[in-house]
């Protein structure tokens, strides 16, 4: 093609870009209105792998594709951290457990940890049990991985001594009488045992041979011994270790049961001796 024929396109090009006018578009104009309809809880998002145009999805394949459930959000990953804060509103819950084991909320006035089964404390590595709880059961307080505290329908267990600085119920618990009562049917010999006791009673109900009474242990000035003997129908000898002392009130030293009968002795310490008090015999 030569210029002479190559000119008249190049008018005809002109003429026609003369005539063609650009409209300059506001954004105010461009609205969701200019949209194609879309059904109701529908979202437009490609789920489709690889690149292409946008599709249609419902809120509810969303919700599957997030693994969004219960309105709360799971992600499929092994551990999640959070670089912050997590806020939740009165009475929104943190759930744990596929069955929604337990909750932990706050309802506007208590926190609260909400539990299906039995609740347990532990230390950082789960190696030690620190307390747990039970639902209509019992509620246990440990030391050192060992039970101390046990709840139950009718009060509560303790495992270990209890010390006490101060008062219970307004009592102090210093001055209240520690006793060891003992019952048995028979036997050769008893030994009265003061420690952390301050009176020993021992009831023998059907005594079946001679009986000694050994010296005390442990006894303290002030400490008491009650000794009730009853016979099994047959009379029985008694003998006294030397520090059972008669003399004190002038009673008759008891050598011998009297048949069926119950005799009664109430003995004091001096922190020495054991001191009668008292004898009698039922009529």
């Amino acid at each position: 093609m030569n210029k002479a024929e190559a000119k008249p396109e190049n008018r005809l090009e002109r003429k026609i870009m003369s005539k063609i006018k650009t409209k300059h578009i506001d954004d105010s104009a461009i609205t969701l209105a200019k949209q194609a309809d879309m059904a109701t809880a529908s979202l437009v998002y490609r789920k489709t792998a690889g690149a292409g145009a946008p599709e249609v999805n419902t809120l509810a394949q969303l919700k599957t594709d997030l693994d969004i459930t219960r309105d709360s959000l799971g992600v499929d990953t092994d551990d999640t951290v959070v670089f912050g804060g997590v806020t939740l509103g009165d009475g929104a819950e943190a759930i744990f457990g596929a069955d929604s084991d337990i909750k932990i909320l706050h309802t506007g006035t208590y926190n609260q940890i909400r539990s299906s089964s039995a609740l347990y404390l532990h230390n950082g590595d789960a190696s030690e049990i620190l307390a747990s709880f039970t639902p209509d059961g019992a509620a246990n307080l440990y030391h050192n991985n060992v039970k101390r505290i046990e709840t139950t329908n009718t009060g509560v267990t303790v495992t270990g001594n209890i010390v006490i600085d101060g008062t219970v119920d307004g009592v102090d618990l210093e001055t209240v009488t520690r006793q060891d009562v003992n019952i048995t049917a028979s036997a050769s010999e008893f030994t009265p045992v003061f420690t952390n006791h301050d009176v020993v009673m021992d009831f023998i109900t059907a005594q079946a041979a001679a009986i000694t009474f050994n010296a005390p242990t442990d006894d303290a000035a002030g400490d008491r011994y009650f000794i009730e003997l009853t016979d099994n129908a047959t009379s029985r000898a008694i003998t006294y270790n030397a520090a059972y002392k008669f003399g004190m009130t002038n009673i008759t030293k008891p050598e011998n049961t009297t048949v069926s009968k119950a005799l009664r002795m109430l003995f004091i310490s001096d922190g020495t001796n054991l001191n009668c008090l008292a004898a009698d015999v039922d009529e």
